[in-house]
This record gives structure tokens, C-alpha cells and sequence, in this order.
């Protein structure tokens, strides 16, 4: 949606309200860049719904198997 060195959150507004005016947007479906209370508000306004994808980072991935891990432990010593 923007160039590398702009921030997408303050970008994508402008953007937005641009293409609104040839096109009706019903879904806008972006990256964690544009997680941001104000793209919120305008997508709301325009009656658009917003899908976020979000890619898992390693170290959360890694914590979440450790749990996974010690509930399957903890389940295997009370059977």
C-alpha cells in the first residue's frame, strides 16, 4: 500500500479515503503494519471490515510448544 519508508498506519488513511471515492471496499486485508486504532475508525466509516494476518515469530511459537509440551506431561502423570 506505501512505499518502505512511510509508516503504513499513517499511510493507508490517505489511501483509503482516495480509493473510496471510485470504489466501495467491503474488506481490507493487510499485515500487523496496519494494526492501528485510526485505519479502525476510517474502515468503520466506510463500512469495511478489516482482516489482519499475523505470522507467528519463533519465539512465541517455541513457548507455545513448551506449554503444549508440559500440559502433555502433566496429563500423562495423573493418567
Amino acid at each position: 500500500m506505501s512505499s518502505g519508508n512511510l509508516n503504513d498506519g499513517t499511510g493507508a488513511i490517505p489511501i483509503h479515503m482516495g480509493v473510496q471515492k471510485t470504489f466501495q471496499i467491503n474488506y481490507f486485508i493487510s499485515d500487523a503494519g496496519y494494526d492501528y486504532s485510526p485505519i479502525y475508525k476510517q474502515l468503520y466509516w466506510m463500512k469495511s471490515y478489516s482482516i489482519l494476518t499475523y505470522k507467528e515469530s519463533i519465539s512465541i511459537r517455541k513457548k507455545r510448544m513448551l506449554k503444549l509440551a508440559q500440559i502433555k506431561e502433566c496429563d500423562d502423570y495423573f493418567k
